[in-house]
């Protein structure tokens, strides 16, 4: 129970109580008046009534009668009697008790007895006794009615004093509540600061305590980063253009066809012969800034993965990696023209320079098998600003507006099913199973580079996002599953979907994977964080780029994990030389609180390699083969 709650708690018992004891005195005290009260008058009552009786010249029964029910008929009185000096019963007039506007409760609960006043009536000699005793139902009714005036006082009472209270402890107690609040962020390993400090002083000092040490500990992961950041960049950039490097390029070529949506894509070869004439033509400087801008030409092609899919391999050829489209060939032309227009701005003749190219598709085909046919297409036509393009099709024929309703269909038909991959830990137990969307497609499975390039293009990614994660979550999984989804689902607009599925999930254990890319929108990917930690759904960041701009998203994001390609990890940090980033990584990552995930391992060496680096979890063909679900 938090402190405002007992606190709260406390008082509300306290106010009671008090309300408990006034209301009790307050009856005890008014009970005593009436009873007081009713005695005096019934005195008075018995005095005036038996003076009058002996002033009579003749005390007899009618006499007495008629005086004693001039008085009685009044209604005030329970019982007046009259006996003589031998206690005979010379007249007596009573009446039944009768309540009115009283509750029938409150006259079993509370008992008056009303007192009975007596005057002896005397002239020579003592002649007889009156007795007068008041009716108990005017004093019901004074004390039902004084009661209930006071129990509505007295709630009221209670009642504001309870607002008083919450509002004036919701006030007091904000700062803690912040201090609350930075408490779980910390043990959630996320870095909040708090600007304004409470007024009190004790909680002042805890609040500039818990600064000072996310402080450090934010600086200390920015450092790291920035130390992270510089090995990257000695790693893979090309000292020239600030491109990545041929190194790079390796690694990017084998993530790339790991993920299967982009596993059927194009490769674009640029190739300037003699680019070291640059510095004889131009000079150092010149040369630098015709780089320079050949490299912002070639980052212009927007139907490249990202901004991480420009090379410079070498000295003089340049590569692009792409989606399978009519789109992206146009802009690789779209660039020649630009080059073109480079060489003419800087007074270049281009004829001092081969200035060739080459398309193909890598799908299905090994790195070294890629770069060989670019080099072969690059001999057969050697003209400037020529586009030398292979030709390999297996895709999906269809238009896109047939596309669509096959896709729709497809959904409807339940064409769609499942195959997974196994994430291992050290001892081979299983973390997740990452789940991969299979097509039925004439008597065969279609993997995702068959159907997603031109599901991105027709905007149906968030629709086959939904039908994924509503049929994955309805099914039953002996292990925890990571769904990979798209960047269109984590907008706000999806929850009320999104919540509908996942109070539905079958599966305790449940991860949402998202590719890093250019699209990503980072305020909302911190929304969605949020959104799935009420479900008990988790992220991941699935090919995670270890470089200070992804690193910096870890800074403000809850996520389980990174999935990151073996072959970068070894890269950075196999190297005795490298011990300052594998301590950099490995701060960033415990101070977050992150789970790194080695992937595509593909053979005995580089698992083993993974294990050195003392990385516990791993995903590849080595280890586990992707298999179909049911």
């Amino acid at each position: 129970m938090t402190l405002f709650k007992q606190i709260l708690l406390g008082s509300i018992i306290f106010i009671l109580v008090i309300i408990a004891i006034v209301g009790v005195k307050n009856y005890q005290t008014t009970s005593d008046f009436i009873n007081e009260q009713l005695s005096a008058n019934a005195k008075h009552t018995a005095t005036s009534l038996g003076l009058a009786i002996a002033t009579q010249e003749e005390i007899n029964k009618d006499s007495v009668e008629l005086m004693i029910n001039s008085i009685f008929d009044s209604g005030y009185y329970q019982e007046i009697k009259f006996v003589d000096a031998k206690d005979n019963v010379v007249y007596e007039k009573n009446q039944e008790k009768v309540f009115f506007g009283v509750s029938d409760l409150f006259v079993k609960l509370v008992n008056i007895n009303t007192p009975i006043e007596s005057f002896e009536i005397r002239q020579w000699s003592k002649i007889g006794t009156l007795y007068v005793q008041i009716s108990p139902a005017f004093a019901y009714e004074q004390l039902y009615n004084t009661l209930k005036g006071l129990f509505v006082n007295l709630l009221i009472i209670c009642v504001v004093s309870m607002i008083l209270i919450y509002f004036s402890l919701k006030a007091i107690l904000a700062p803690l509540n912040k201090v609350r609040k930075q408490a779980e962020a910390i043990l959630e390993h996320e870095f909040i600061i708090q600007h304004k400090l409470p007024f009190t002083q004790e909680v002042r000092k805890m609040v500039m305590a818990m600064n000072s040490m996310v402080g450090k500990v934010k600086d200390i992961f920015e450092k790291e980063s920035e130390t992270l950041d510089k090995y990257n960049d000695l790693l893979y950039k090309d000292e020239r253009t600030k491109l990545f490097n041929r190194r790079y390029f390796i690694n990017k070529f084998e993530s790339i066809k790991s993920r299967e949506e982009y596993s059927n894509g194009y490769c674009f070869l640029l190739s300037i012969k003699e680019t070291y004439n640059l510095k004889k033509i131009l000079g150092f400087n010149k040369s630098i800034e015709f780089l320079e801008k050949l490299s912002d030409i070639l980052r212009q092609n927007d139907r490249a993965y990202d901004g991480e899919c420009v090379f410079a391999i070498n000295e003089n050829d340049f590569i692009i990696l792409g989606e399978n489209s009519l789109a992206f060939e146009e802009n690789c032309k779209l660039i020649l023209e630009k080059i073109k227009e480079l060489f003419k701005e800087f007074n270049i003749q281009d004829n001092s320079f081969i200035i060739s190219s080459a398309l193909t598709s890598y799908e299905g085909k090994k790195l070294n098998e890629v770069l060989s046919e670019l080099d072969l297409l690059l001999i057969k036509d050697k003209t400037n600003y020529s586009l030398n393009k292979a030709n390999n099709t297996d895709n999906i024929i269809l238009g896109k507006e047939q596309f669509k309703a096959f896709i729709y269909n497809a959904m409807n038909n339940n064409d769609f099913c499942f195959a997974s991959q196994e994430v291992l830990d050290n001892d081979n137990n299983v973390y997740h199973k990452e789940l991969y969307l299979r097509l039925k497609y004439k008597n065969e499975l279609k993997n995702a580079s068959y159907f997603m390039p031109i599901v991105n293009e027709l905007n149906l990614s968030k629709e086959l996002d939904i039908y994924v994660l509503s049929k994955a979550l309805g099914e039953e999984f002996e292990t925890g599953i990571s769904i990979n989804v798209s960047n269109d689902l984590i907008k706000e607009e999806n929850y009320s979907k999104l919540e509908k599925i996942f109070k539905a999930k079958k599966n305790n254990k449940v991860f949402l994977e998202l590719a890093m890319s250019k699209d990503l929108n980072i305020r909302d990917l911190i929304a969605f964080s949020r959104f799935c930690k009420i479900y008990d759904i988790t992220l991941g960041l699935d090919h995670f780029t270890l470089n200070k701009e992804n690193l910096s998203i870890l800074n403000e994001l809850n996520i389980a994990y990174i999935k990151v390609q073996a072959r970068t990890l070894l890269d950075l940090l196999e190297d005795v030389n490298a011990s300052g980033a594998k301590n950099a990584l490995e701060i960033i990552l415990n101070s977050k609180g992150v789970k790194i995930i080695a992937i595509g391992i593909e053979n005995e060496e580089t698992y083993k390699k993974i294990k050195e680096l003392n990385i516990n979890l791993v995903q590849g063909n080595y280890t586990s083969k992707v298999k179909e679900e049911k």
